[in-house]
C-alpha cells in the first residue's frame, strides 16, 4: 500500500519522471476529500519538496495545486472517460475539464518556450480544441499505435454498458458537498477499478449530472449510472446517495485551481505529472 509519507511520494514520483529523460514538468496536485492528501497544507508541502527535487536536478517544475473535492468532468469509470476525453479533444467536454487541461497546457507550453505567457498558449489550446486539430493529432496517435480509428466516432455507443439507471435526489435544494472518496469507491464497486483479483468492467461508470452549487429539485437525477450487475448497482446507488448532501441554501463552491507554484514561490501538491517536449505540442497546435 501506499505510505502516506510525504519525503517518500515525492521522491517516488519525482525519480521516476526525471528518470524518463524530461527537460520540464508540469504536476497537477489535488487535494480535497477525494485526494490522496485530503489537507491543503500537505498538498502545499508536497508541492514545494517536488519543486526542490526538480530544482536540484537542474529541471524546471511548475505545480497546480487543484481541487478534489468533487469528479473532474461528468464522467467516471474507464471506457466513460475516454469518451470524455475525446469530446473534449472535439471541442465539447465539460467547462471545468476544459479549464484545467487548457490552463495545464498552457504552463507546459510558456515552459517549452512556445509562447510568452499563459494567455497566448490558452489561445492557442483553445483554438486547437475548436478547430479539431487537437483530436486530429490523437486520431494519429491511435492509428500509428495500430489502434481502430473506426470505433473512436461511435465509442459512445459500443464501449459503455447499456444498463441504465439515474440515481434521484432525496429533497430539493442545492449540492453543498459530494464526498468524492465515496463516489470513487461506487466507481470500484460497480467494477471500474478493482481489488487485487477483481477482473475490470470497462463498460461501467457514471455520469455526474449535479455538480457543487447546483440548484436539485426533488426527484431530480443527481447521477447516471452505467452497470451491469444489479447487486454492484444497488450498493455503488447506496454510496452515492449518502456522497451527496444538499442543503437549503447554496453553499461555497471551492476554485478549481488553488495555486500554481513553481521554484519562485513554494507550495504543492500530488496527483499526476506530465512529460512533454515542444515537438509534440507543435504537432498539436499546427
Amino acid at each position: 500500500s501506499t505510505v502516506e509519507s510525504i519525503p517518500l511520494i515525492a521522491s517516488s514520483i519525482m525519480s521516476k519522471k526525471i528518470a524518463s529523460g524530461l527537460d520540464s514538468l508540469v504536476l497537477d496536485v489535488k487535494t480535497g476529500n477525494g485526494a490522496f492528501l485530503k489537507d491543503f497544507n500537505q498538498s502545499i508541502s508536497l508541492a514545494k519538496q517536488m519543486i526542490e527535487i526538480g530544482k536540484g536536478m537542474q529541471k524546471d517544475v511548475v505545480a497546480l495545486i487543484t481541487d478534489m473535492n468533487q469528479p473532474l468532468g461528468k464522467m467516471v469509470g474507464n471506457a466513460t472517460e475516454v469518451v470524455e476525453c475525446i469530446e473534449t479533444l472535439k471541442g465539447e467536454g465539460p467547462n471545468d475539464l476544459v479549464e484545467l487541461t487548457v490552463t495545464i497546457g498552457a504552463h507546459m507550453l510558456k515552459l517549452a518556450k512556445i509562447c510568452d505567457n499563459l494567455d497566448t498558449g490558452k489561445e492557442m489550446l483553445h483554438k486547437a480544441l475548436k478547430n479539431g486539430k487537437a483530436y486530429e493529432t490523437f486520431t494519429k496517435m491511435v492509428i500509428q499505435q495500430g489502434g481502430d480509428e473506426g470505433c473512436l466516432s461511435d465509442m459512445k455507443n459500443k464501449a459503455i454498458s447499456k444498463n441504465v439507471r439515474e440515481v434521484l435526489a432525496a429533497n430539493d435544494g442545492y449540492v453543498n458537498t459530494i464526498d468524492t472518496y465515496k463516489m470513487g469507491t461506487a466507481a470500484r464497486i460497480l467494477g471500474a477499478g478493482r481489488d487485487k483479483n477483481d477482473k475490470i468492467d470497462h463498460s461501467v461508470g457514471y455520469e455526474v449530472l449535479a455538480k457543487l452549487g447546483d440548484s436539485i429539485g426533488h426527484k431530480q437525477p443527481l447521477v447516471k449510472i452505467f452497470y451491469n450487475d444489479e447487486n454492484r448497482y444497488n450498493q455503488a446507488e447506496s454510496l452515492i446517495k449518502d456522497a451527496y448532501k444538499i442543503s437549503s441554501e447554496p453553499s461555497h463552491i471551492p476554485p478549481l485551481i488553488y495555486e500554481v507554484l513553481d521554484d519562485k514561490y513554494y507550495g504543492k501538491t500530488s496527483s499526476g505529472p506530465l512529460k512533454f517536449s515542444s515537438s509534440s505540442l507543435v504537432s498539436i497546435l499546427g
